[in-house]
C-alpha cells in the first residue's frame, strides 16, 4: 500500500495538495518518503503527528502511543502522551492484576514518578503472593454511612473475608474495592482500608484485630463503605489487595 501511494504521489503535479485531500497516516508517510523539504516537509510532519496522536487517543492502544512517541521523540505533547500511556497501561495492569502485568508496567514506563513506581512495586509484591490469598464472596448491600441501625440507607457497604493460605505472617495488607459494571469492567476504586496493619493516617484509630498480623491459616473479615457510585454501576464489586508486607523471617541459631 505504501509503495503504491509513493508511486502515485511521485507522478502527481502537486503531491502535497493531493496528500492533503487524502489526509491519512499512510498518505503522509508516503509523501514524506518522496523527500520534500522546507515548509512542506514541516507541514507534512506536523499533520502526520496530529493524525498519529488522534489515532492513539481514539484506540487507547499502547502500540499506537509507542509509535507516535518513537517517530516524534521531541513532540511538544510528549509529556501528555506519556502520562496518557501510563494511565492506560496502569488500568490494564490493574484489570489483569498479575505479576507479569505489573512487571511489564514498571519496565515499559520508566518515566513515571516515584509515587507511581512505588504503587506498582507494591502491586507486584501483592501479585506474587496472590496465589496464597483466598477471598470469599464479595457482599454489596445498602447501609447507613453513619452506622445508625435505624438511619436511612444513604450508602453502600462492601465486604469479604480473606484467608492467608501461605507460609508467611502478613503484617500489612491493604485492600481496595473496585466498583464494576455488568460486564465486570472496573468503573472506580473506593474504600482503601487495611485488612492487616495501621490506617494510612496516624490520627485514625486502628482496632487491635486489624493491627494484629495475619498468620498462616488465619482468616479475617474486611468491610468498607462508600457514598459515591459511578454511572453504570451494577451494584457489584471486586476486592483486591494493593500493598503487602510480611513479618521478618529469622534464621534459627546453629
Amino acid at each position: 500500500m505504501r509503495s503504491l501511494l509513493l508511486a502515485l504521489l511521485v507522478s502527481c503535479a502537486d503531491p502535497y495538495e493531493d496528500t492533503k485531500k487524502v489526509d491519512t497516516i499512510e498518505a503522509w508517510e508516503a509523501y514524506i518518503a518522496t523527500g520534500p523539504s522546507g515548509s512542506r516537509l514541516l507541514g507534512a510532519q506536523d499533520r502526520l503527528e496530529e493524525l498519529m496522536i488522534e489515532k492513539a487517543r481514539a484506540s487507547k492502544a499502547l502500540a499506537d502511543y509507542d509509535a507516535v512517541l518513537k517517530k516524534f521523540p521531541s513532540s511538544k505533547q510528549k509529556k501528555a502522551l506519556r502520562d496518557e500511556r501510563t494511565e492506560i497501561h496502569q488500568a490494564k495492569a490493574e484489570a489483569e492484576n498479575t505479576k507479569e502485568a505489573w512487571d511489564t508496567f514498571v519496565k515499559e514506563n520508566p518515566w513515571v514518578d516515584g509515587t507511581v513506581v512505588k504503587s506498582a512495586q507494591n502491586r507486584l509484591a501483592v501479585a506474587e503472593y496472590m496465589p496464597n490469598l483466598a477471598f470469599g464472596d464479595v457482599k454489596v448491600e445498602p447501609v447507613n454511612l453513619a452506622g445508625l441501625a435505624d438511619g436511612p440507607k444513604d450508602g453502600w457497604g462492601i465486604g469479604t473475608t480473606v484467608t492467608n493460605n501461605g507460609t508467611k505472617t502478613i503484617t500489612v495488607l491493604n485492600l481496595v474495592a473496585q466498583l464494576t459494571d455488568a460486564s465486570g469492567a472496573i468503573l472506580r476504586n473506593t474504600g482503601w482500608e487495611p485488612l492487616v496493619g495501621a490506617k494510612y493516617s496516624t490520627g485514625q484509630y486502628t482496632p487491635e484485630e486489624v493491627a494484629a498480623p495475619l498468620k498462616p491459616g488465619e482468616s479475617r473479615a474486611w468491610t468498607t463503605t462508600t457514598g459515591e457510585v459511578p454511572d453504570g454501576w451494577a451494584q457489584t464489586a471486586k476486592v483486591v489487595p494493593t500493598k503487602i508486607a510480611f513479618e521478618a523471617e529469622t534464621t534459627p541459631a546453629p
